[in-house]
């Protein structure tokens, strides 16, 4: 069967599918899911039954569009539909040939919906694009080789399309960005039948399960795929001056920044004394008082609170470095998290609080 996501509706849109292995007849029926409960839909208009079809939902549009498909061990389908949560339209009988076992995704930046490859008697390797109302086959310098049984999922945060899988060639993981492919990393192994989404909030496409090619082997793995998404380190506001210098929090590893699965390194130097790591979730407020805090009245003058007081740990300097590790757990919901670090250096002279304040570090978490 085929499935779209409606993100006007936050609906799943289910049509057709076989309950026969070889395929020799199939469904025409239309259901959706609305996170709970499938509940079947019983529109005016029905396209004809058929499996093997690919499905992907125009945000622009509000439609779901599906193409191809067949309904038996017969000559496969050429037809567009569109479901717009009551009935069914046919939209075209013109563009790609009739095919099965293609790929589609809509393509949000450029407002296309992307069609690659799929088989009739023979295979296909050519790209079409939906605008909507018509097929318009795009002329590409490259191609991934010709196959039946590949997936593809855009990617919003690097506005391509990824292909992967699919039957004889599918090994290798592309990218479509409207104007030509590129052949990226091999995948774990070469497979079709697998499922394939991009995941919006970790801004990765995850792929589950499928059939090796060869030998035959089912697989019910997840596996990822998505661009590096560096951490950073960012200084903000400033130090108040200790009895000999003005201590200074550093972040040497800020080429990279945390990542998850990675241990970065904070410092506060120079400080001699035993030294205080302020960490919190905020640099706006602290209990609902707005930051940063003028220090002041608890006897230290010029210095502030910067951050919010979540959690506090210290450290005890060597040749004038206080250093202190964060080690940030190998959990994808971290990235995009930020944290702020703020120092405190004992300096008893200093004044009659007896610490002075560093500048304080935005930390924003990242994956490789």
């Amino acid at each position: 069967h085929a499935m779209a996501y409606d993100v006007h509706r936050n609906k799943v849109v289910l049509f057709g599918g076989t309950h026969i292995v070889f395929g020799t007849s199939s469904f025409n029926d239309t259901w959706e899911y609305d996170g709970s409960t499938w509940t079947q839909r019983h529109p005016t208009t029905l396209p004809l039954q058929r499996f093997d079809h690919a499905m992907a939902f125009d945000v622009f549009a509000a439609k779901t569009v599906m193409f191809g498909g067949r309904p038996g061990l017969i000559s496969p389908h050429g037809d567009t539909w569109h479901w717009d949560g009551n009935d069914w339209t046919q939209a075209s009988l013109s563009g790609p040939s009739p095919r099965y076992r293609h790929a589609m995704a809509f393509d949000v930046a450029r407002g296309r919906t992307v069609l690659f490859a799929g088989r009739d008697i023979s295979l296909y390797n050519d790209t079409w694009e939906w605008d909507g109302s018509a097929w318009h086959q795009m002329a590409t310098p490259t191609s991934p080789a010709a196959r039946s049984g590949h997936q593809m999922a855009y990617d919003i945060a690097r506005n391509v399309t990824v292909m992967c899988g699919g039957i004889p060639a599918g090994a290798k993981t592309w990218e479509w960005d409207g104007a030509a492919w590129s052949g990226q990393n091999m995948m774990p192994s070469a497979r079709t039948e697998h499922v394939l989404a991009y995941d919006a909030r970790l801004q990765r496409t995850t792929m589950h399960g499928g059939t090796d090619i060869s030998p035959v082997v089912f697989r019910s793995e997840v596996h990822t795929y998505g661009q590096t998404i560096t951490g950073s380190f960012q200084s903000l506001n400033t130090s108040c001056a200790g009895t000999a210098a003005t201590p200074t929090l550093v972040a040497p590893t800020s080429a990279t920044g945390p990542m998850i699965g990675t241990t970065s390194t904070v410092q506060v130097m120079p400080t001699w004394y035993q030294t205080f790591f302020v960490f919190g979730w905020s640099n706006i407020f602290e209990s609902g008082t707005l930051l940063p805090i003028d220090l002041a009245p608890y006897g230290m003058p010029g210095c502030s609170l910067q951050v919010s007081r979540d959690e506090i740990t210290s450290s005890v300097p060597i040749n004038g470095i206080a250093s202190i590790q964060i080690p940030v757990p190998d959990n994808p919901f971290l990235v995009h998290q930020e944290f702020f670090v703020q120092g405190f250096a004992l300096d008893l002279n200093a004044n009659a609080g007896g610490f002075v304040t560093t500048n304080h570090l935005k930390a924003r978490i990242g994956r490789h």
